[in-house]
């Protein structure tokens, strides 16, 4: 199977023939998911008329998205792709099938402290090696 994948507009895709296919990122979803849950929690402080006798209402606490993205991507010889992700100020990296979008995606690294700037897979040796932003490069061994 031939694929190409590109990053557009913080998404990842999957040129398939003359089709674009967007890539889910369960990674990038979870976290997106658990920080609007954590601010659901916290808005019965913060909204409605408790909030406003308290003199506590807020009136603009949204979430803030935009710094949760993918960043990088590569193929491997067995139909996978292990994509890198901007999750805030950390960063996270996870492999999946390219045979099946859905199938539960693994992760590789995760850490809250750094993000990445670059990586590349090599295949012959099974292994991904990254640049992050402190200029440390870091080799992942494929399991």
């Amino acid at each position: 199977m031939a694929a190409l994948l590109y990053l557009s507009n913080q998404n990842l895709y999957l040129l398939d023939g003359n089709k674009s296919i967007t890539v889910p990122c369960q990674a990038i979803d979870l976290y997106k998911k658990n920080l609007v849950e954590i601010q659901q929690r916290k808005d019965w402080k913060t909204k409605g008329t408790g909030a406003q006798f308290m003199g506590a209402l807020s009136q603009n606490d949204e979430v803030d998205l935009n710094h949760i993205f993918p960043t990088d991507v590569a193929l491997t010889a067995d139909h996978k792709m292990i994509y890198t992700a901007c999750l805030q100020e950390g960063t996270s990296i996870n492999i999946k099938s390219l045979t099946d979008l859905q199938e539960t995606e693994g992760l590789v690294l995760r850490k809250n402290d750094f993000q990445y700037r670059s990586s590349e897979y090599y295949p012959e040796r099974k292994w991904k090696s990254t640049e992050p932003i402190n200029h440390r490069l870091e080799k992942l061994w494929e399991r």
